[in-house]
């Protein structure tokens, strides 16, 4: 590639073009051209070069032959026009014969092999579909794959390429693409917008360091220093890791001593020295010759990347939002940015490192004055020629130097890196948990190096504080004394203030329990030569076990084992091993002691029952013994392990049973026993063998059973049955049913049954139209006949029939008719408009009756008399001649005697002309009136009309010609197109004949055409975990998927629908929790470039910001925080955390432990130091037996040793002795506790 390889953007003929904002396009690499223009872009982490340019013309010349060079290449394999889709390519060189297109994921596997070559060659057009990328596995690198396109090159929105792009025509890169790699063309323009483009790293590139460091000598002693000038703080700034303060010309001031961590210098020969070596720093970093030029220093950060080079802006600089200094894996690389100009920062800005980028190696040569904004987090040495500002809440890690001009800084945090021999403050040992018994001391120790430490230790995120059973809470050692249960917990830590600040791991203090036994050993007995096992169950931590006989301690060996745990066992027992004082102590961690109650070791004889049954008159033998009798006998032996064995014989004799066997049978039937069968009732003795062996007599009595008969009168209702052993009876009459008795005898039932018919009653009732009758609950209002069924006084039914009539309302009409003006009366109404009057009166059925009064009011009538005469005739009516066309009213009497208006209305008709419009076919004529018409024309023709009068008849007519219709027509593959009775299926075109709707020959010329199916890509992209519908399908994974639809013209239309998919993005958050009251709290997310960010938190905080900042911090905004990340699209999952906002005390706080109220004004009075900075608190002393001495609420250090509470003896002064106080700041922290030596 020659020098073609430092470019990340060049052309050998064409301008280089960004579009859009400057600065949302990063680039690390050359850009140039060697025949155009290069414009439109912000600052370049590189060189720009342009035509006639020496590094333009060199670079066009390597870059032909790296052209050359790859187009000789031959080609391993032809692959298809589109690549992608999610396809594995192994090295080798690819050709794509014709136009070809990246689309979804191409992946390049180098199998291990980090040399591993790819070549991708076209000789036509390259393009990429959106959010297409290529992907290196398996060792592959960027540096090692090549693009040979010789058309031009398109790249997709939010494409991600790897490679270097050789193109002999025209390079455009859109909106989020990213390259890893160069775009090269040896003919045509490059344009670019909002990308981001990185020369490749390895394949023998050379390792960026950077130029060597500058020597800071003295100077790196100091975190904050001026030659020249006023140095002041407002008091509220922390400066950490040991760094000094200067001023050659005069005081540092406002410095609070508690948040420094260094010495303050002022004119001496510290400072003396620090200003000669600062002159000599800023010297040598003016001679460094520069890598790259920033050429707009207005565009300075928002989010610009750099690598280790020496870098100058050659105007003032206004730094906007981030800047990512890179260090490419190098943690000794080193950046130098020079600056000829002021220097301004935006509010919270940010400097940013990344891949081993360090502080202590970044160096900020800065020619005017400089203001870092609020909130900002710097990062480097400063060394400015011009006055320096620190605004309020910067976080500078790293120094501020100042050659010639004021230094001013405001609550700011300085974490001075490491030089001057100081060392970074590091954890050497944790601490570790530990346990401990109730009132006894529990430790916690940290061993930690660095300068100017100190230390904090913590419960969770709460600060310990000496007092009560706490000390050591700001030391190494943290010792607790003595431990209760409240002091148990899993999170305690400490913090190690230095540079940087270290925070330990999180240890626990647990709890020791006492021994207790829960379950004592237990008496034995043995006989001589046995084994016996003594056992006990205790609880407690740190259990041992001592077995004893009485006070001596058994010992291991012999036929003892077990002496020391919760076993104790004896083997062949010997007489001397008896005992009853048995017992184990039990010693636990927590110095407590428990002894088992004493138990025994018996020698004894075993007893053994033998139980035996005989019969009566026979015996039994045993050990030569013969027994008889029912009764105990024992017999004394000798058992194998030397005891007595007693065998107790306890004999059973078994008399002659008798036993009774009561039988029932049926009057007829039998009972057959032992073989004998009984049909007579009577007693019967059997004697038979017992399962024991002896006799036994049965005595069987027997009972016969006669056959009963039984009346069952029953009674049921008509239409009801009776249901009696399975049988149903609806009839009346007896039945006779069998049935077996309880004795299992036959017993039969007559069942005698009667049935009650069911009584109907009738009820007529007359009611009115509207009006209702009630009868048992039931409402009616319709005439008709209903029935109620009743229950009757037998239990059956009785049916009542009501047979209701409604008498209707009766409505007599009543019409009557005056003339308009007059009046009708009827009852005492007067009527006078026409319409219905209903008068309701009372029938002689004492029902409504209603005369509706049809009132109809005769108007004046008014009648047309339409009359039609010839033009030139005359009409006459009533005496009156009419002969012109008009109105003409005569007043008649009507025949019911009212007026009546006849309105002549005269049409006069003039002789009238007719079109008669006709059409004929071409060679066919037309007949009218006895004419006949051939030719087109107007022919008149007079008649005489329906009226009598003259009618011209005009006509008009058309002579229509053969016509031709073109008819085009568009079917789809493989189907038809009827006309005229034919089917056509191929394109072409057809002539058919028809009649037409005036009846002439109509040619249709038929223009078919045949539509072929269509296939359309649909390229999406869905989200890691969602999902694509398209025509009712649901896709999840990449690939291509079709799907046949129906064109706009009715064919098949296939959607071959290409899903890739964008994995989400990952919400890496990080803060500086914890934090304290009123100061800053800062919320920062890991960049991913064209990333939208959403955090949420406590009391509905919401941001966009990637880095989001809450000032003045509150206890309320303690809480959890949640990152919510959106790229593409897609949102990634919230990454929460705990940001704990402390109360801490920044006054200068101490409890003294004693004073001498003794008179003499020393040490007189109980100061606690900046007690008057908590004006709600309450501070109370008790003495030794828990007597309050002492009470005061916003205590001002005015107790002199008095008592102001309670009885004293011998005046009001205390005695010589130790005392307690308790002291609430009433500000919510906690309550301390402690004591307090009073001396005289």
């Amino acid at each position: 590639m020659g020098t073609s390889a430092d470019y990340a953007l060049f052309t050998s003929v064409g301008a280089v073009t960004n579009s859009g904002t400057g600065f949302l396009t990063k680039i690390t690499g050359n850009v140039g051209t060697n025949s155009g223009i290069v414009s439109g872009f912000g600052n370049v982490n590189g060189v720009m070069t342009y035509a006639a340019d020496a590094l333009s013309s060199q670079c066009a010349a390597d870059l032909l032959l790296a052209s050359n060079f790859l187009e000789a290449s031959i080609p391993d394999s032809t692959i298809g026009l589109v690549i992608g889709n999610g396809d594995t390519l192994k090295a080798g060189i690819y050709l794509m014969p014709g136009v070809a297109s990246l689309n979804l994921n191409l992946v390049l596997d180098a199998q291990g092999n980090e040399n591993a070559l790819f070549i991708f060659k076209t000789a036509l057009a390259f393009s990429t579909s959106a959010n297409s990328k290529v992907i290196l596995i398996n060792g592959a690198k960027a540096c090692n794959v090549f693009w040979k396109l010789n058309g031009a090159v398109d790249f997709g929105a939010g494409t991600t390429m790897r490679g270097t792009i050789v193109s002999g025509g025209a390079i455009s890169m859109n909106s989020n693409d990213t390259l890893e790699g160069r775009a090269l063309t040896i003919n045509g323009a490059i344009l670019t917008n909002g990308v981001t483009i990185n020369t490749p790293i390895g394949c023998g590139s050379p390792n960026l360091t950077g130029p060597i460091a500058p020597s800071l000598n003295s100077t790196a002693c100091f975190a904050l220093f001026t030659s020249i000038g006023a140095f002041t703080d407002d008091s509220q700034s922390f400066i950490n890791g040991g760094g000094n303060l200067g001023n050659n010309s005069g005081a540092v001031t406002g410095f609070d001593p508690l948040k420094i961590t260094g010495a303050q210098y002022s004119m001496d020969g510290f400072t003396s020295l620090g200003s000669s070596d600062l002159l000599d720093v800023y010297n040598e970093i003016n001679l460094m010759p520069e890598d790259i030029e920033l050429l707009y220093p207005p565009q300075f950060g928002h989010n610009l990347v750099l690598t280790p080079h020496t870098y100058i802006m050659k105007a003032a600089v206004t730094f906007t939002d981030s800047l990512y200094l890179d260090a490419l894996g190098d943690e000794n690389a080193v950046f130098v940015i020079k600056v000829n100009g002021a220097f301004e920062t935006s509010v919270n800005s940010r400097v940013i490192l990344m891949n081993g980028a360090k502080p202590e190696n970044i160096f900020w040569k800065i020619d005017g004055a400089v203001s870092i904004g609020d909130y900002s987090i710097f990062n480097g040495t400063i060394i400015a020629y011009g006055a320096l500002n620190l605004l309020t809440g910067v976080e500078l890690n790293g120094r501020a130097l100042v050659v010639d001009g004021e230094l001013h800084t405001f609550a700011i945090i300085l974490n001075t890196p490491p030089g001057c021999g100081i060392p970074p403050t590091g954890i050497d040992i944790q601490p570790n948990d530990t346990s401990a018994c109730v009132g006894d001391s529990a430790m916690f120790i940290v061993s930690a190096s660095g300068t100017g430490i100190t230390y904090q230790w913590r419960k969770g995120t709460v600060n310990l504080v000496d007092g009560g059973n706490i000390s050591g809470a700001t030391n190494d050692t943290l010792i607790i004394f003595p431990v209760s249960i409240a002091d148990t917990a899993s999170n305690y830590n400490v913090v190690i203030n230095g540079n940087p600040d270290q925070i330990s791991d999180f240890v626990s203090l647990t709890l020791n329990s006492e021994a207790i036994i829960i379950t004592e050993p237990e008496n034995q007995t043995s006989c001589v030569g046995g084994l016996v096992n003594f056992s006990i169950n205790a609880t407690g931590t740190g259990l041992s076990y001592q077995w004893r006989n009485g006070l001596v301690d058994l010992i291991e060996g012999g036929n003892i084992s077990g002496s020391q745990t919760n076993m104790l066992e004896i083997n062949n027992v010997a007489i001397s091993d008896t005992s009853s004082f048995y017992n184990v102590v039990v010693t636990g961690d927590c110095a407590s002691i428990v002894t088992s109650i004493n138990v025994s070791l018996l020698l004894g004889a075993t007893t053994t029952n033998n139980p035996q049954t005989i019969c009566e008159g026979s015996s039994y033998v045993f050990n030569g013994n013969t027994y008889t009798l029912a009764g105990d006998y024992n017999d004394t032996l000798t058992s194998i392990n030397g005891c007595d064995s007693v065998i107790v014989t306890q004999l059973l004799v078994t008399l002659t049973s008798s036993t009774n066997n009561p039988q029932t049978i049926c009057e007829g039937s039998s009972y057959v026993f032992n073989g004998n069968t009984y049909t007579l009732a009577g007693d019967y003795n059997d004697t038979l063998t017992s399962v024991n062996g002896c006799d036994s007599v049965i005595v069987t009595q027997l009972l016969v059973t006669l056959t009963t008969t039984t009346d069952n009168p029953q009674t049921i209702c008509e239409g009801s049955s009776y249901v009696f052993n399975g049988n149903t009876y609806t009839i009346a009459g007896d039945y006779n049913d069998t049935l077996t008795s309880i004795n299992g005898c036959d017993s039969v039932i007559v069942t005698q049954l009667l049935v009650t018919l069911t009584t109907t009653t009738n009820n007529p009732q007359t009611i009115c139209e509207g009006s209702s009758y009630v009868f048992i609950g039931n409402t009616y209002t319709i005439a008709g006949d209903y029935n109620d069924t009743l229950t009757s006084i037998n239990g059956c039914d009785s049916v009542i029939v009501t047979q209701l009539l409604v008498t209707l309302t009766t409505t007599t009409n009543n019409p009557q008719t005056i003339c308009e003006g007059s009046s009708y009366v009827f009852i005492g109404n007067t009527y006078t408009i026409a319409g219905d009057y209903n008068d309701t009166l009372t029938s002689i059925n004492g029902c409504d009756s209603v005369i509706v009064t049809q009132l109809l009011v005769t108007l004046t009538t008014t009648t047309n008399n339409p009359q039609t005469i010839c033009e030139g005739s005359s009409y006459v009516f009533n005496g009156n001649t009419y002969t012109i066309a008009g109105n003409y009213n005569d007043t008649l009497t009507s025949v019911n005697a009212c007026d009546s208006v006849i309105v002549t209305q005269l049409s006069v008709n003039l002789t009238t002309s007719t079109n008669n419009p006709q059409t004929i076919c071409e060679g066919s004529s037309y007949v009218f009136n006895g004419n006949t018409y051939s030719i087109a024309g107007d022919y008149n023709d007079t008649l005489t009309s329906v009226n009598g009068c003259d009618s011209v008849i005009v006509t008009q007519l058309l002579v229509t010609l053969t016509t031709t219709t073109n008819n085009p027509q568009t079917i789809c593959n493989s189907k038809s197109y009827n006309i005229n009775g034919h089917s056509y299926f191929i394109a072409g075109i057809y002539n058919d004949t028809l009649i037409s709707v005036n009846g002439c020959d109509s040619i249709i010329v038929t223009q078919l055409s045949v539509n072929l199916t269509t296939s359309t890509n649909n390229p999406q992209t869905i989200c890691e975990g969602s999902s694509y519908v398209f025509n009712g399908n649901t896709y999840t994974i990449v690939g291509n998927y079709n799907d046949t639809l129906s064109s706009i013209n009715g064919c098949d239309s296939v959607i071959v629908t290409q899903i890739s998919m964008t994995a989400l993005p990952i919400a890496v958050a990080s803060s500086n929790s914890p934090v304290c009251v009123d100061e800053t709290m800062n919320l920062n997310a890991e960049t991913i470039l064209g990333a939208t960010y959403s955090w949420t938190g406590p009391n509905g905080y919401l941001s966009s910001e990637q880095n989001s900042i809450i000032n003045s911090a509150s206890i309320a905004d303690m809480g959890d925080y949640s990152l919510v990340i959106s790229l593409a699209g897609c949102i990634s999952e919230p990454t929460t955390f705990m940001f704990v906002v402390n109360k801490c005390l920044f006054v200068d706080f101490y409890i003294p432990e004693g004073f001498s109220p003794n008179g003499d004004n020393i040490n007189d009075l109980f100061v606690i130091t900046g007690i008057e900075n908590f004006t709600s608190n309450k501070f109370v002393i008790f003495n030794r037996w828990g007597n309050k001495v002492f009470e005061a609420n916003n205590y001002q250090n005015t107790w002199d040793g008095k008592s102001t509470l309670g009885i004293t003896i011998g005046g009001d002064e205390l005695p010589v002795a130790t005392y307690f106080y308790v002291l609430d700041l009433g500000d919510g922290s906690d309550v301390y506790k402690g004591t307090i030596y009073l001396n005289r």
